[in-house]
């Protein structure tokens, strides 16, 4: 494995501690503040231990900013268990107070009714193998970014990540229009290396999706004002994050993400996420996010 996929693994290794709890690790990843899929994923992870059902939904709120150079325990509690569902409660808790809090829905898989959109003809238009590297667009623009934020820029992730965003753009960066709308950001990513045989579990691959899931949804929001997650006089986070799993996915394989944002209104922005692989759409996700600027938009 590669170190950034070794990282990842080692990230969502949490330790079973006392009875429903366990402890986890965090790594920076966008300043000092932990990354909410980081918190997503290691609440999948935890609750993991404790039913043997398929995740099917999440719904979780940010309570608090976590410190991304601290330890979080993970609180599990059981809600239910009937013939058909399972509901966990989980609690991340730092230095002794609630930073998160998300409930998970789990249920046996059934043979049922089955309908879905018409896959985004961006797929078909731009297959990952035309595109770049989020890294190789990160360095054409580097010098525009201003020195205090440029190793956290530059920081790579943890997967790989090909966005649509500039397909059309010559760098310098030119007037060329962008194939997406402003509201809208879409993006394909997947791990750097194959899963290991004890890690290439259901849990895992849906723990990993919700910890990128998280990656440039609110990013999606900000795009429609012409901002970023580093535009001056402005305060950004994650206030909630729902998602739905639809069906089974790898993610050592491409996924592609679409990101749209439908609302920014009372300082607050709402963006829904699909996430397709081989024809199907595998999972969906909602969030609200904070967005308070006060330069000129």
């Amino acid at each position: 494995m590669t170190t950034l996929t070794q990282d990842l693994i080692q990230l969502l290794s949490v330790v079973p501690k006392d009875q429903g709890y366990f402890l986890a690790q965090s790594k920076p990843l966008f300043g000092d503040h932990i990354f909410g899929g980081q918190l997503l994923a290691q609440s999948i992870v935890s609750a993991s231990f404790t039913c043997t059902l398929p995740l099917h939904s999440l719904h979780a709120n940010f309570i608090s900013a976590g410190l991304a150079n601290y330890p979080v325990l993970f609180k599990v509690e059981n809600l239910r268990d009937s013939h058909s569902f399972s509901t966990r409660q989980v609690t991340a808790i730092q230095h002794g107070k609630p930073i998160y809090m998300v409930m998970l829905s789990y249920m046996n898989n059934e043979m049922g009714m089955q309908y879905q959109i018409p896959e985004p003809d961006l797929i078909q238009q731009f297959p990952p193998s035309k595109l770049k590297e989020e890294q190789f667009y990160k360095a054409q623009i580097q010098s525009s970014i201003s020195p205090e934020y440029l190793s956290t820029f530059l920081q790579p992730f943890q997967l790989i990540s090909k966005p649509i965003e500039y397909v059309l753009t010559d760098f310098p960066l030119s007037d060329k229009a962008s194939v997406l709308n402003q509201n809208q950001y879409a993006e394909y990513l997947k791990l750097h290396d194959a899963l290991d045989a004890q890690f290439d579990q259901l849990h895992i691959h849906q723990a990993i999706a919700a910890y990128y899931s998280d990656y440039n949804l609110y990013s999606t929001a900000l795009k429609t004002h012409g901002l970023n997650y580093l535009s001056p006089e402005l305060i950004a986070t994650s206030l909630d994050h729902s998602m739905y799993f639809h069906h089974a996915f790898r993610v050592d394989d491409w996924v592609f993400y679409e990101m749209n944002t439908t609302r920014t209104s009372q300082s607050r922005g709402l963006t829904h996420g699909q996430m397709w692989q081989n024809g199907k759409l595998v999972a969906s996700t909602t969030q609200e996010n904070l967005m308070r600027y006060t330069g000129k938009s």
